[in-house]
Protein backbone atom coordinates (compact mmCIF):
# COMPACT_ATOMS: atom_id res chain seq x y z
CA UNK A 1 0.00 0.00 0.00
CA UNK A 2 3.07 2.42 0.84
CA UNK A 3 4.73 1.89 -2.47
CA UNK A 4 1.42 2.88 -4.21
CA UNK A 5 0.83 5.48 -2.34
CA UNK A 6 4.25 6.93 -2.99
CA UNK A 7 3.73 6.08 -6.84
CA UNK A 8 0.57 7.56 -6.62
CA UNK A 9 1.78 10.87 -4.95
CA UNK A 10 5.00 11.00 -7.68
CA UNK A 11 2.52 10.59 -10.48
CA UNK A 12 0.88 13.29 -9.02
CA UNK A 13 2.86 15.39 -9.11
CA UNK A 14 4.65 14.64 -11.94
CA UNK A 15 1.43 15.23 -14.14
CA UNK A 16 1.31 18.58 -12.49
CA UNK A 17 4.58 19.51 -13.08
CA UNK A 18 5.38 20.23 -9.28
CA UNK A 19 7.89 19.43 -7.53
CA UNK A 20 8.01 15.84 -6.09
CA UNK A 21 6.81 16.39 -1.93
CA UNK A 22 8.50 14.98 0.42
CA UNK A 23 7.66 15.68 4.79
CA UNK A 24 9.47 14.54 7.94
CA UNK A 25 10.34 15.18 11.12
CA UNK A 26 13.69 16.11 12.24
CA UNK A 27 15.69 19.53 13.82
CA UNK A 28 14.86 19.71 17.18
CA UNK A 29 17.79 21.47 19.32
CA UNK A 30 20.96 20.21 20.49
CA UNK A 31 21.01 17.70 23.47
CA UNK A 32 23.82 19.71 25.17
CA UNK A 33 20.69 21.56 27.16
CA UNK A 34 20.43 18.36 28.41
CA UNK A 35 23.56 16.17 28.16
CA UNK A 36 26.93 18.11 28.54
CA UNK A 37 28.75 15.11 27.92
CA UNK A 38 27.25 15.00 24.21
CA UNK A 39 28.00 18.87 22.99
CA UNK A 40 28.77 22.03 24.60
CA UNK A 41 27.10 23.78 21.64
CA UNK A 42 23.62 25.30 21.50
CA UNK A 43 23.66 26.34 17.86
CA UNK A 44 23.85 23.75 15.01
CA UNK A 45 27.66 22.77 13.62
CA UNK A 46 29.23 20.94 10.60
CA UNK A 47 27.08 17.72 11.97
CA UNK A 48 24.37 19.89 10.61
CA UNK A 49 26.16 20.77 7.60
CA UNK A 50 26.45 17.22 6.49
CA UNK A 51 22.69 16.29 6.74
CA UNK A 52 21.38 19.41 4.83
CA UNK A 53 23.81 18.05 2.20
CA UNK A 54 21.45 15.26 1.91
CA UNK A 55 18.69 17.22 0.66
CA UNK A 56 20.81 19.07 -1.68
CA UNK A 57 21.96 15.94 -3.25
CA UNK A 58 18.15 13.88 -3.43
CA UNK A 59 17.16 17.73 -5.29
CA UNK A 60 20.01 17.45 -7.83
CA UNK A 61 19.23 13.42 -8.34
CA UNK A 62 15.63 14.27 -8.79
CA UNK A 63 16.36 17.08 -11.03
CA UNK A 64 18.86 14.92 -13.64
CA UNK A 65 15.56 13.23 -14.91
CA UNK A 66 13.08 15.32 -13.76
CA UNK A 67 13.85 19.69 -13.56
CA UNK A 68 11.42 20.46 -10.87
CA UNK A 69 13.30 18.45 -8.51
CA UNK A 70 12.13 17.96 -4.94
CA UNK A 71 10.50 20.11 -1.95
CA UNK A 72 10.88 19.04 1.76
CA UNK A 73 8.42 19.98 4.38
CA UNK A 74 10.76 19.38 7.98
CA UNK A 75 8.53 18.91 10.47
CA UNK A 76 10.15 20.23 13.96
CA UNK A 77 9.93 19.08 17.37
CA UNK A 78 9.40 22.34 19.00
CA UNK A 79 8.94 23.83 22.69
CA UNK A 80 5.61 22.70 22.79
CA UNK A 81 5.14 19.55 23.67
CA UNK A 82 8.52 18.51 22.96
CA UNK A 83 10.70 21.45 24.29
CA UNK A 84 8.20 20.87 27.36
CA UNK A 85 8.28 17.50 27.89
CA UNK A 86 12.15 17.51 28.09
CA UNK A 87 12.59 20.98 30.33
CA UNK A 88 14.54 22.17 27.37
CA UNK A 89 15.78 25.53 27.46
CA UNK A 90 13.84 28.07 25.02
CA UNK A 91 17.19 29.27 24.37
CA UNK A 92 18.24 26.49 23.01
CA UNK A 93 15.71 26.10 20.62
CA UNK A 94 15.83 29.21 19.20
CA UNK A 95 19.48 29.25 18.95
CA UNK A 96 19.61 25.80 16.92
CA UNK A 97 16.32 27.18 14.55
CA UNK A 98 18.31 30.51 13.71
CA UNK A 99 21.21 28.96 12.75
CA UNK A 100 20.04 26.31 11.01
CA UNK A 101 18.10 29.42 8.74
CA UNK A 102 21.53 30.87 7.86
CA UNK A 103 23.22 27.66 7.26
CA UNK A 104 20.29 26.72 4.40
CA UNK A 105 20.70 30.46 3.17
CA UNK A 106 24.24 29.86 2.57
CA UNK A 107 23.78 26.58 1.00
CA UNK A 108 20.88 27.65 -1.07
CA UNK A 109 18.94 25.32 -0.04
CA UNK A 110 15.05 27.01 -0.73
CA UNK A 111 13.12 23.64 -1.17
CA UNK A 112 13.51 23.50 2.53
CA UNK A 113 10.65 24.67 4.24
CA UNK A 114 10.22 24.13 8.21
CA UNK A 115 6.87 24.05 10.22
CA UNK A 116 6.11 23.49 14.32
CA UNK A 117 4.73 19.99 14.29
CA UNK A 118 3.45 20.90 17.83
CA UNK A 119 1.19 23.07 16.18
CA UNK A 120 -0.12 21.16 13.32
CA UNK A 121 -1.01 18.42 15.93
CA UNK A 122 -2.56 20.89 17.72
CA UNK A 123 -5.06 22.26 15.40
CA UNK A 124 -5.82 19.11 13.77
CA UNK A 125 -6.36 16.67 17.43
CA UNK A 126 -9.12 17.45 19.66
CA UNK A 127 -7.60 18.34 23.37
CA UNK A 128 -4.60 17.33 22.02
CA UNK A 129 -2.57 18.33 25.57
CA UNK A 130 -5.33 16.24 27.92
CA UNK A 131 -4.96 12.88 25.63
CA UNK A 132 -1.20 13.31 25.79
CA UNK A 133 -1.70 13.60 29.82
CA UNK A 134 -3.93 10.57 29.55
CA UNK A 135 -2.09 8.36 27.83
CA UNK A 136 1.27 9.14 29.90
CA UNK A 137 -0.45 8.36 33.18
CA UNK A 138 -1.89 5.04 31.57
CA UNK A 139 2.25 4.06 30.60
CA UNK A 140 3.42 5.40 34.02
CA UNK A 141 0.53 3.75 36.39
CA UNK A 142 0.52 0.15 34.83
CA UNK A 143 3.70 -1.72 35.29
CA UNK A 144 2.58 -3.91 31.77
CA UNK A 145 1.90 -1.03 29.84
CA UNK A 146 5.76 0.70 30.56
CA UNK A 147 7.21 -3.23 29.97
CA UNK A 148 5.41 -3.32 26.90
CA UNK A 149 6.50 0.33 25.76
CA UNK A 150 10.04 -0.22 26.45
CA UNK A 151 10.11 -3.12 24.41
CA UNK A 152 8.06 -1.49 21.87
CA UNK A 153 10.41 1.65 22.26
CA UNK A 154 13.89 1.05 22.83
CA UNK A 155 15.44 4.11 20.89
CA UNK A 156 12.96 5.71 22.87
CA UNK A 157 14.47 5.27 26.45
CA UNK A 158 17.91 4.99 25.22
CA UNK A 159 18.23 8.20 23.52
CA UNK A 160 16.43 9.92 26.75
CA UNK A 161 18.00 8.12 29.20
CA UNK A 162 21.05 9.63 27.40
CA UNK A 163 19.79 13.33 27.38
CA UNK A 164 17.64 13.55 30.25
CA UNK A 165 18.00 17.25 31.89
CA UNK A 166 20.53 17.51 34.44
CA UNK A 167 18.52 19.73 36.47
CA UNK A 168 16.42 18.15 37.51
CA UNK A 169 18.10 16.10 40.15
CA UNK A 170 21.55 18.15 40.47
CA UNK A 171 23.52 15.59 38.54
CA UNK A 172 27.77 16.46 39.02
CA UNK A 173 29.25 16.70 35.14
CA UNK A 174 31.74 14.21 36.37
CA UNK A 175 29.06 11.87 37.65
CA UNK A 176 27.70 12.00 34.20
CA UNK A 177 31.09 10.86 33.40
CA UNK A 178 30.67 7.61 35.82
CA UNK A 179 27.40 6.58 34.55
CA UNK A 180 27.83 7.66 31.06
CA UNK A 181 31.09 5.85 30.34
CA UNK A 182 31.30 2.75 31.96
CA UNK A 183 30.56 3.19 36.12
CA UNK A 184 27.28 3.58 36.76
CA UNK A 185 27.75 2.20 40.48
CA UNK A 186 29.42 4.82 41.38
CA UNK A 187 26.68 6.73 41.25
CA UNK A 188 24.70 6.77 44.75
CA UNK A 189 21.92 4.28 44.32
CA UNK A 190 19.47 7.12 45.17
CA UNK A 191 20.42 9.12 42.25
CA UNK A 192 20.15 6.08 39.88
CA UNK A 193 16.72 5.64 40.98
CA UNK A 194 16.21 9.61 40.43
CA UNK A 195 17.76 8.69 36.41
CA UNK A 196 15.33 6.04 36.22
CA UNK A 197 12.58 7.47 37.30
CA UNK A 198 13.13 10.74 35.44
CA UNK A 199 13.32 8.62 32.13
CA UNK A 200 10.59 6.84 32.79
CA UNK A 201 8.45 9.92 32.96
CA UNK A 202 9.90 11.55 30.59
CA UNK A 203 9.95 8.33 28.00
CA UNK A 204 6.31 7.98 28.64
CA UNK A 205 5.99 11.95 27.24
CA UNK A 206 6.97 11.29 24.01
CA UNK A 207 5.85 8.01 23.70
CA UNK A 208 2.44 9.58 24.46
CA UNK A 209 3.15 12.23 21.90
CA UNK A 210 3.99 9.30 19.58
CA UNK A 211 0.70 7.19 20.08
CA UNK A 212 -1.58 10.16 19.94
CA UNK A 213 -0.08 11.21 16.71
CA UNK A 214 0.09 7.59 15.11
CA UNK A 215 -3.50 7.35 16.00
CA UNK A 216 -4.98 10.59 14.51
CA UNK A 217 -2.74 10.26 11.29
CA UNK A 218 -2.16 13.44 11.24
CA UNK A 219 0.42 14.09 9.24
CA UNK A 220 -0.61 12.21 6.61
CA UNK A 221 -3.88 13.79 6.80
CA UNK A 222 -2.09 17.13 6.43
CA UNK A 223 -0.03 16.33 3.62
CA UNK A 224 -1.66 14.01 1.99
CA UNK A 225 0.23 14.75 -1.60
CA UNK A 226 3.92 14.16 -0.11
CA UNK A 227 5.81 11.31 0.83
CA UNK A 228 6.66 10.64 4.24
CA UNK A 229 10.08 9.59 5.06
CA UNK A 230 11.71 9.12 7.87
CA UNK A 231 15.46 9.46 9.67
CA UNK A 232 14.83 6.52 12.29
CA UNK A 233 14.37 3.22 9.83
CA UNK A 234 10.70 3.24 10.85
CA UNK A 235 9.02 0.49 8.97
CA UNK A 236 6.64 1.30 6.34
CA UNK A 237 8.23 4.94 4.76
CA UNK A 238 11.31 5.99 3.02
CA UNK A 239 14.43 6.51 4.90
CA UNK A 240 16.44 9.55 4.31
CA UNK A 241 20.18 8.90 4.54
CA UNK A 242 21.72 10.68 7.44
CA UNK A 243 24.89 10.30 9.61
CA UNK A 244 25.51 6.83 11.36
CA UNK A 245 27.24 6.22 14.54
CA UNK A 246 28.25 2.69 13.78
CA UNK A 247 29.44 1.86 17.49
CA UNK A 248 27.13 -1.11 18.17
CA UNK A 249 24.20 0.08 15.74
CA UNK A 250 23.79 3.12 18.03
CA UNK A 251 22.29 5.69 15.74
CA UNK A 252 23.02 9.01 16.56
CA UNK A 253 22.25 12.05 14.70
CA UNK A 254 23.61 15.59 14.48
CA UNK A 255 21.67 17.47 16.82
CA UNK A 256 22.96 14.10 19.83
CA UNK A 257 26.58 15.31 19.16
CA UNK A 258 29.45 16.22 17.19
CA UNK A 259 31.36 16.09 14.04
CA UNK A 260 34.24 14.03 13.85
CA UNK A 261 36.07 13.27 10.62
CA UNK A 262 38.44 10.47 9.88
CA UNK A 263 41.79 10.64 8.15
CA UNK A 264 39.77 9.32 4.70
CA UNK A 265 37.41 12.16 5.18
CA UNK A 266 34.57 10.61 6.47
CA UNK A 267 32.37 12.10 8.89
CA UNK A 268 30.35 10.41 12.25
CA UNK A 269 29.00 12.07 15.36
CA UNK A 270 29.72 11.26 18.77
CA UNK A 271 30.10 12.46 22.08
CA UNK A 272 32.25 15.41 22.69
CA UNK A 273 33.49 13.81 26.10
CA UNK A 274 34.73 10.81 23.65
CA UNK A 275 35.86 12.56 20.65
CA UNK A 276 37.85 14.44 22.93
CA UNK A 277 40.43 11.31 23.93
CA UNK A 278 41.69 10.91 20.41
CA UNK A 279 40.17 13.87 17.92
CA UNK A 280 41.37 17.64 17.85
CA UNK A 281 39.08 20.77 17.87
CA UNK A 282 38.46 23.16 14.77
CA UNK A 283 37.02 26.32 15.22
CA UNK A 284 36.13 28.85 12.66
CA UNK A 285 35.81 32.44 12.28
CA UNK A 286 32.23 34.28 13.01
CA UNK A 287 30.66 31.29 14.48
CA UNK A 288 27.66 31.47 16.66
CA UNK A 289 29.73 30.92 19.73
CA UNK A 290 33.24 30.29 21.03
CA UNK A 291 33.17 26.15 20.57
CA UNK A 292 34.41 23.83 18.18
CA UNK A 293 32.37 23.76 14.85
CA UNK A 294 33.78 20.07 14.49
CA UNK A 295 36.83 17.88 15.23
CA UNK A 296 39.44 15.67 13.01
CA UNK A 297 41.02 12.54 14.42
CA UNK A 298 44.63 12.93 15.22
CA UNK A 299 44.88 15.83 13.93
CA UNK A 300 45.70 19.36 15.00
CA UNK A 301 42.92 21.82 15.25
CA UNK A 302 42.93 25.15 14.35
CA UNK A 303 41.21 28.17 12.38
Amino acid sequence: FVVKQYQQNISDAVKNERSIPFVLISFSWKWGAQNPCKTSRSFPDRGEVEFLKVFGIIDLLIKTIYPPGAQFTVLIEQENPYGIIFSTPKEYIKNYQYGLTLFMKEMELEMIERKDLGSILSKNISDFSGKIEMEKIKILKNANEMKRCKAEYPFVFRTIEESFPVSMIGLAKEEMEMFYFGNKEGIPLEKRLDIQRIVEDLSAGYIAVEKIKKQSDAIRKMYPDHLYVSITGKPSKLVLPVIWDERGGHTLFSSHGVPVYSSTGKCTIDWEDRVKINSNPVFIKNDFEEKPFYWIENKKGGE
